[in-house]
């Protein structure tokens, strides 16, 4: 909306109170004015505003392969750090750290080691010095990947992209916002890891016990602050069948009362979505902030429960964020629900993981879902969301 501001100083007052009363004594004299003055308002104009949320993300998937606990360090010629103190720099000789299996015990994680998926519930430990090797090697796609190393590119500042171009602030800000995707317009995008592209987010076809995978998302809100809620819809859990081992499964549920066979993956799998600070990895602190927002010098750290948005099955996850989302809170410390500010970026983690305690019953089993994100501008709304159209 264009503004124009009206400054009236003392002496302008009197002025203008001095021509009123020379006209008054004048009106007998003619019709000659002396005084005279125009106050004109032009190109008064009303804009709606706007509210746009853009994402980007990295996900990866943990299944046991080989190279999963490569020495990324030493593939490039580093220095290592010899972890058992025996004087040779990779434990075991070839270039690889070691990876220990805890089976969801936390308490059976060693000092200087990172349980994974979750600390509360960890499949395996991962050494701290190597954990972002980890999470290298175990990275499958992302939004914008351009060399499609399944790593997600550098995303630059409005401040870094000014010092390394000649554009006009109007053109920066279209280049910023071009880093980030508007889905599910843009899965097929060529920012996204080439052998990703149209597919699911998460997309995977021989999940087996002991699997783990995560997604990372970095949430983009422009124009005006505003409310976010996760959304969710189970679309598919299906039985497909059963191989004899199945069958022969004590645990398998077989047919329920509708006459269905679904399958046991929707209750199998657990979940766990948390706020990061955009490292992947839910630590006991995380200080989250807005890393490309220039505005903004504030951070703010969660502890504990403070970091966690939801935790269950992957049906006690998806179901809570069904029909009318799970509210996210940008700051989760206070008592009443917090706005996203306008142009701030957030970090959602969205994780999950098959526990070792399952077998055969889980066979050929499937699960379909839908995930997204929802936002309303903040002004004249509480939070409370709309009703879906």
């Amino acid at each position: 909306m264009t503004k124009h501001n009206l400054e009236l100083s003392r002496r302008k007052v009197l002025a203008g109170l001095g021509g009123v009363g020379l006209a008054s004594t004048g009106a007998g004299l003619g019709t000659t004015a002396f005084f005279s003055d125009t106050e004109t308002f032009t190109n008064s104009q009303l804009v709606a505003g706007e509210l746009d949320m853009l994402v980007d993300w990295e996900e990866h998937y943990a299944d046991w392969s080989d190279d999963e606990n490569d020495d990324r360090t030493d593939d490039f010629g580093g220095d290592e750090t010899d972890l058992d103190g025996d004087g040779d720099t990779d434990d075991d000789g070839t270039g690889n750290f070691d990876v220990l299996m805890t089976d969801g015990d936390p308490t059976t994680v060693p000092d200087g080691y990172t349980g994974l998926p979750t600390p509360m519930e960890p499949l395996i430990a991962v050494p701290d010095e190597f954990v972002d090797d980890f999470m290298m090697n175990t990275a499958i796609e992302a939004f914008p990947d351009e060399d499609d190393d399944g790593i997600q590119d550098t995303i630059y500042t409005r401040n870094q992209l000014s010092k390394m171009t000649s554009l006009s602030p109007e053109e920066i800000e279209e280049e910023f916002r071009s880093q980030f995707a508007n889905v599910p317009d843009e899965l097929d995008s060529d920012l996204r890891t080439e052998s990703s592209r149209g597919d699911p987010l998460v997309y995977l076809e021989d999940v087996k016990p002991g699997d783990f995978g995560e997604v990372t998302f970095s949430l983009h809100l422009f124009n005006n602050p505003g409310y976010i809620w996760l959304d969710a819809e189970i679309l598919e859990n299906a039985d497909n069948g059963m191989t004899e081992p199945e069958k022969k499964d004590d645990d398998e549920s077989g047919t329920n009362a509708n006459g269905n066979n679904p399958g046991e993956l929707l209750d199998a799998i657990h979940t766990l979505v948390w706020h990061d600070d955009g490292d992947n990895v839910l630590e006991q602190s995380e200080i989250v902030y807005a890393p490309h927002d220039v505005d903004s010098s504030t951070s703010i750290t969660l502890e504990g429960d403070e970091r966690i948005v939801a935790r269950g099955t992957l049906r006690d996850v998806l179901e809570s964020a069904a029909d009318g989302g799970i509210p996210l809170d940008a700051d989760t410390r206070t008592s009443e629900r917090d706005c996203y500010p306008n142009s701030t970026t957030r970090h959602v983690c969205f994780a999950w993981w098959l526990p070792v305690d399952h077998a055969n019953e889980l066979q050929t089993d499937s699960v379909g879902f839908d995930l997204g994100f929802y936002t309303e501008q903040c002004r004249h709304n509480d939070g409370s969301r709309l009703p879906a159209e």
